[in-house]
């Protein structure tokens, strides 16, 4: 049993006061979450330069106030001119409340494999006889990306399984400077026990 479930076990009190103040304090408190694991989805995107992104994945509160979180995530960058696929990795000291401001740091890797159209570079590029027919393509290219984030955001507890969250991060690309972005996303989470 976790301290949250501990401490709001008993019988409310008779006493109509003490009553109220115990709801008021545990309709705030978020303890709840200590040892709970649950999945979420999520989106974010920013303009400078245009990005977006989506993730699909589990996080898990080993204490009340430190989650982790992985997931399957895709991200695409427009400095870059090409799409990511690949693995978010984080973490993120939070308040255990209802309302939960949370500092974090996290990791993406992705890869992308892409084909570019090369309809008039003068060159057979697919072998079957034909210059810089419509639609040709060159090979494969392959690409890969990496960057740091930290970030800052909010959790909101709607229900006590049920959690919506807005963070803003700023991706430190393996790309170069250039290619640096911040990202301002949304999330909807649903914790297990």
């Amino acid at each position: 049993m976790n301290r949250h479930a501990a401490k709001y076990s008993a019988l409310y009190p008779d006493d109509d006061a003490e009553k109220i103040a115990r709801m008021a304090k545990q309709a705030v408190d978020a303890r709840f979450v200590d040892g709970g694991t649950g999945l979420f989805a999520g989106a974010a995107g920013t303009t400078d330069p245009g990005a977006a992104g989506a993730e699909l994945g589990a996080f898990h509160y080993f204490r009340e106030d430190i989650e982790g979180r992985a997931s399957f995530a895709w991200l695409t960058n427009s400095a870059a001119d090409d799409s990511f696929l690949g693995v978010n990795l984080g973490a993120r000291v939070q308040t255990p409340s209802r309302v939960a401001p949370f500092a974090g740091l996290g990791v993406f890797g992705g890869y992308s494999e892409f084909s570019e159209v090369a309809d008039s570079d003068g060159i057979d590029n697919d072998d079957n006889g034909f210059i810089d027919e419509r639609g040709e393509e060159k090979e494969s290219v392959d690409g890969a990306l990496g960057a740091v984030y930290p970030e800052l955001g909010v959790h909101f507890w709607l229900t006590s399984h049920i959690r919506l969250t807005a963070a803003a991060s700023y991706y430190v690309t393996t790309k170069g400077r250039d290619y640096d972005h911040w990202m301002y996303g949304v999330s909807l989470g649903y914790l297990g026990r």
